[in-house]
């Protein structure tokens, strides 16, 4: 999995841990779709009905190689020293609570740089085949960010995940 960064606050993509950041997810697509086939091969082998969605597998995926990079956090929050991410593949119902979340770590817990990390739509619909236009999206975020630019002043980058 790549990742893109952009930013509209002067300074916040000088942050040293993003190049980590890129560094932590160089392969974590490629290590979430081994970790879902072999699951479903077992489901397969109790007759299972196999599942679909890979989104479990890739958030187990990065919080444990967060974890080993020695970030804090997990469901998909994690932060180290001044920096603070969120990976949200929730429901774009939900894109308003991220960026608010981020405005709330940043004024209220301090920290410097706050990233919201999205997957593209070709990522999505490999994620969630049958549902991954309804979830967050990059393309959603950055037309919502330019709408909430001028009114929540913050340290702000967006994350691009693309495979």
């Amino acid at each position: 999995m790549k990742v893109e960064f952009e930013s509209t606050y002067q300074g916040a993509l000088e942050s040293p841990h993003l190049a980590e950041v890129k560094s932590i997810l160089d392969g974590a697509w490629g290590s979430a779709v081994d970790l879902f086939s072999a699951r479903n091969h077992v489901r397969e082998q109790q007759k299972r009905n196999p599942k679909v969605g890979k989104q479990s597998d890739l958030n187990e995926v990065l919080e444990a190689r967060f974890e080993e990079n020695l970030w804090h956090g997990s469901d998909g929050r994690f932060y180290k020293d001044s920096i603070w991410i969120r990976f949200s593949f929730r429901h774009s119902m939900s894109l308003g609570s991220d960026f608010l979340e981020a405005y709330r770590v940043h004024k209220l817990e301090g920290f410097q740089v706050v990233c919201l990390m999205y997957a593209d739509e070709n990522l999505l619909q490999k994620i969630w085949p049958s549902g991954g236009q309804a979830l967050c999206s990059y393309e959603k975020s950055v037309a919502y960010c330019s709408q909430l630019n001028t009114v929540l002043n913050m340290p702000l980058v967006i994350g691009r995940l693309h495979s």
